[in-house]
């Protein structure tokens, strides 16, 4: 099976952050008044931002059901919520309190200050989008996203264990297509609260990806493509929304269909490309993939800090100081914030799994020692049958 640091994935989580990233900043040059763009390009920028969202629900659905499958069978789901509840919300609550007490922030409906304490309550959950008006939004713009993926952790172990019983790529093509179809036809009727139908279909890329490789896997003769088209191909699907979608809407019957069949295919895709091997592009990838998390949340405060405060910076200077000062707190996030909890939250999870281990009666007290120690499958196995 695939890993899930694996240089591929890292190009297009790492394509999908730096996305997003330039969107924001050529979006928030405009209401400084550092240039002016057409509409169409405006249109073209937003279309960008959003893709890279849709191939970050590709990513993480994916290497979640990877991690589910190499997960030990005690505690399989709590313990995936324990880690997962670790891996987004400290960080993210610390850009909410970011938000909330700088104000570097580009929430358009008021100031961050007056927002009734249940909607500051609800961001801190991760729930905003249940929230109806202009508070839906959350009070940074790339908050957004996150309570998608929340909710699609309600149901990913449920699907995982659905795909794993039946082995055919087909079984989540099908769930894809449905779910598609469902979407297109709910947006192009304007059905009530049809946006919540838009955003599985471009998850579900993810679990088509994870069939595929386990599919791939077990055929004798298999074809790869080759690897250095990979970060091309990743850049041919970027285009196509870009170039296919006007004014870009995702609650649309066109966007819902366009998002959902690139999604597909990058999950399609991901399983025949084996890994890139050069060094000069799988290194910087490998590096702004593990920091992802943080440019994703904290690139929004640091370009209002410097557009804010430093106004009449040659522009071009300004975008340099974005970079640098988003990829420094992003890093430091990292080790301070983000990967001592991620650890802790593993830490949790194994001491529970190695507590609910049966012992082995009879066996001698440096075998259950030892199999408590060992996680892997062939050491339990092996002491099974000596005993």
């Amino acid at each position: 099976m695939m890993k899930d640091n694996s240089a591929n994935l890292d190009i297009l989580r790492s394509f999908a952050v730096l996305s997003v990233f330039s969107s924001h900043v050529w979006q928030h040059s405009v209401p400084f008044g550092y240039w002016t763009v057409s509409n169409t390009f405006a249109n073209a920028a937003f279309a960008l931002g959003t893709t890279g969202v849709a191939f970050f629900f590709v990513h993480t659905f994916l290497v979640l059901m990877l991690s589910l499958s190499r997960s030990p069978a005690q505690h399989k789901v709590s313990s995936f919520y324990v880690r997962r509840a670790f891996r987004i919300y400290p960080l993210c609550w610390v850009a909410i309190v970011i938000a909330l007490s700088t104000h570097l922030t580009d929430f358009q409906f008021g100031s961050v200050s007056s927002l009734p304490p249940k909607w500051v309550i609800a961001n801190f959950l991760l729930v905003h989008d249940v929230v109806h008006g202009p508070f839906s939004y959350g009070v940074l713009g790339p908050l957004w996203s996150l309570p998608w993926e929340i909710q699609m952790y309600l149901i990913l172990p449920f699907l995982f264990f659905i795909v794993d019983r039946w082995k055919n790529p087909l079984v989540s093509i099908i769930i894809w297509f449905a779910t598609t179809c469902l979407a297109v036809a709910c947006t192009a009727l304007n059905v009530r609260h049809a946006h919540w139908l838009v955003f599985p279909p471009m998850f579900f890329g993810g679990m088509i990806a994870y069939q595929l490789i386990a599919y791939r896997d077990k055929l004798p003769h298999r074809r790869s493509l080759p690897s250095w088209i990979w970060p091309i191909w990743v850049l041919i699907l970027f285009a196509v929304p870009v170039s296919l979608l006007g004014g870009y809407d995702m609650e649309t019957w066109q966007a819902a269909s366009v998002d959902g069949c690139i999604c597909m295919l990058m999950g399609i895709s991901v399983a025949f490309f084996p890994d890139i091997q050069a060094r000069g592009i799988v290194r910087p990838a490998h590096q702004i993939a593990k920091y992802s998390y943080g440019i994703y949340l904290l690139h929004v405060p640091v370009i209002f800090l410097i557009y804010r405060y430093l106004p009449h910076v040659w522009h071009p200077l300004r975008i340099a100081l974005v970079i640098l000062l988003t990829g420094a707190v992003s890093v430091g996030a990292f080790h301070m914030i983000e990967n001592p909890l991620i650890q802790f939250g593993k830490r949790i999870t194994r001491q529970r799994q190695q507590l609910s281990k049966p012992e082995l009666p009879g066996a001698p007290s440096f075998a259950r020692e030892s199999c408590a120690k060992d996680e892997s499958p062939s050491r339990e196995s092996s002491l099974l049958e000596l005993k």
